[in-house]
């Protein structure tokens, strides 16, 4: 058993799942979250489930919380950051600050779990109108909208009749120096689209992919229930531009099963975003000195 605690920098899901295991083992950890409380993007973005049983994200993220609370082994750092480190495993010193003032703590290794930001996806172009379309929104948009219990179009306030996801909006896009598959954009969209079936049944719900990377349950759990269950349409092709036509949104682009042209008229359009590294996960690479892959390293980044 190493006789220096382990760092875990990060409080979300991977931070707290860290925390937990480690402290399972019986060595001491001590957690350092930036935010002044637990729980990271789940608690942050206001998510409404969580794959695939569609438990919801508050009550999955409290237990995981609760696992790790009140534990002797697990000293509990909020509202704190990393600013440096020295030194190497087994011997490292990194140094702590919060509000009181900075802390030189003596570890005997670090985890970073540090975590993403989602993609902005009027950052690098417009071809898809976030910015100017009311009802152009995000994954993120829509979870806090199931979270409330309710699905409408924010133009209006009314139910939406006909609805599209996006997928890989700011991934596997070499122009803008994401190269990575977020995984989880496919896995997400379609948990929303059988929860917006759900709440509003008389929705016709597409999703529009460049091909659905359904790993492991996903692929039973939600991609074949959203198709046989809720009749959620999946077709492949590229969107390349939404204009407005009237009071409804205009997705133009192609089919590229059937290779020709595609437009249809839709109430909502929601953006399938992906994940870039977060702020704090650049940080720690530079502290630490975390090699990113050269596809990160050599290429511009998606930072404006």
């Amino acid at each position: 058993m190493p006789e220096l605690p382990i760092l875990v920098i990060g409080g979300g899901p991977t931070g707290l799942e860290a925390t937990r295991g480690i402290s399972d083992l019986g060595y001491q950890v001590i957690l350092v979250d930036k935010a002044e409380v637990l729980g990271g993007n789940p608690i942050s973005g206001d998510y409404a489930s969580i794959t695939p049983q569609l438990r919801s994200a508050e009550d999955s993220m409290n237990d995981m919380i609760a696992a790790i609370t009140d534990n002797p082994l697990v000293d509990q750092r909020l509202a704190t950051t990393v600013v440096a480190a020295q030194g190497a495993a087994p011997a490292l010193k990194v140094t702590l600050k919060n509000g009181t003032g900075e802390e030189v703590l003596d570890v005997g290794s670090v985890i970073v779990a540090t975590g993403f930001q989602h993609f902005d996806p009027g950052k690098e172009t417009q071809m898809y109108g976030y910015y100017e379309f009311d009802d152009v929104i995000t994954l993120v948009d829509v979870e806090r909208m199931l979270k409330g219990g309710t699905f409408i179009r924010p133009s209006t306030g009314e139910k939406p009749k006909q609805v599209c996801f996006i997928q890989c909006v700011g991934s596997r896009d070499r122009q803008i120096g994401n190269y990575w598959c977020s995984k989880v954009c496919c896995g997400v969209a379609t948990k929303e689209a059988i929860e917006i079936r759900q709440m509003v049944p008389d929705c016709r719900v597409f999703v529009f992919y460049i091909d659905m990377r359904m790993y492991g349950f996903w692929e039973d759990e939600l991609y074949w229930k959203a198709q046989e269950d809720y009749k959620v349409n999946f077709i492949r092709g590229i969107v390349t531009e939404i204009t407005k036509r009237g009071d409804s949104l205009l997705v133009k682009g192609e089919d590229t099963t059937m290779g020709r042209p595609m437009e249809v008229l839709m109430d909502v359009v929601i953006l399938s975003i992906g994940m870039e590294p977060s702020e704090g996960s650049k940080e720690m690479a530079k502290i630490f000195d975390i090699p990113w892959s050269h596809t990160v390293s050599s290429r511009p980044s998606a930072e404006p």
